[in-house]
């Protein structure tokens, strides 16, 4: 980051600093709010995705369609819609081609345990998301992700939903969203020939559920094999290192270190 301001420009060159330049973070970000999921699928569903973009995301910045990082990232999340948009979560399905072998066989098994993934305190979180479908007029989980509802069907169904299970449905939503993207902007980011800086200090023990600080230690979020921690980060280190492990990522293309 110090070197993005010394070469003055505008923002970080990071895929977080581009989701807030395009919008996303207003929308997917919103307290009580899991309805921005929907808006993101229509938006990518357009054509000319960049040029309605604003039509979306009003706090995308103005100047979006000059910046070439921000259109290719915009472009990008729209070749892998199906995933960014969660399609895959939701019953009935929509024709998707751009999953890999691994997430083709895992739609057959998307069960209760598939939902608890995105929990800090997962039986607490899935709990609470049990109780709430019955409340949005849904049967389950996975119809709530049906690929046929839109954002006026989801914002519909919020209006008398209890505060507490649209925060938890929010949580869950925007954790599975944050995930996917943030593992997505790795790809994009070396596919462009730029240099991923990945800082691996964490710490393996820290509950965050348990409230406290954690006590950062060098290298421990290659430890963290839990359902708790940075699970954001900890997805993208997983899949960063399995990316260089089968070769799709050149070793150079990644520097590890630790910062605390």
């Amino acid at each position: 980051m110090l070197q993005d301001a010394r070469l003055g420009l505008s923002r970080y060159r990071t895929v977080d600093a581009y989701n807030l330049a395009i919008g996303l973070n207003a929308i997917m970000d919103r307290a009580g709010d899991p309805s921005g999921i929907f808006l993101v699928r229509e938006a990518l569903r357009q054509a000319n995705v960049v040029a309605m973009w604003p039509n979306y995301f009003r706090n995308a910045d103005p100047g979006l369609a000059h910046d070439d990082d921000l259109k290719a990232w915009i472009l990008t999340l729209k070749r892998h819609r199906y995933r960014i948009g969660l399609y895959d979560l939701g019953a009935p399905h929509r024709a998707r081609h751009d999953y890999n072998a691994a997430e083709q066989r895992r739609r057959g098994r998307l069960g209760p345990d598939r939902f608890k993934k995105n929990f800090t305190d997962y039986q607490q979180w899935w709990a609470s998301d049990v109780r709430a479908l019955p409340e949005i007029g849904r049967t389950s989980v996975l119809e709530w992700f049906s690929a046929d509802r839109t954002y006026a069907n989801a914002q519909q169904d919020l209006t008398n939903l209890n505060p507490q299970v649209k925060s938890d449905l929010a949580k869950w939503v925007r954790t599975a969203f944050w995930r996917r993207t943030s593992k997505l902007g790795i790809d994009f980011t070396v596919a462009r020939g730029h240099k991923i800086h990945f800082n691996t200090a964490a710490d393996a023990r820290w509950n965050p559920a348990q409230g406290g600080m954690p006590s950062m230690r060098r290298g421990d979020l290659a430890k963290i094999n839990t359902l708790y921690g940075r699970m954001i980060t900890t997805s993208e280190y997983r899949h960063v290192t399995k990316r260089i492990k089968s070769g799709a990522i050149a070793p150079g293309n990644v520097n590890f270190y630790d910062e605390f």
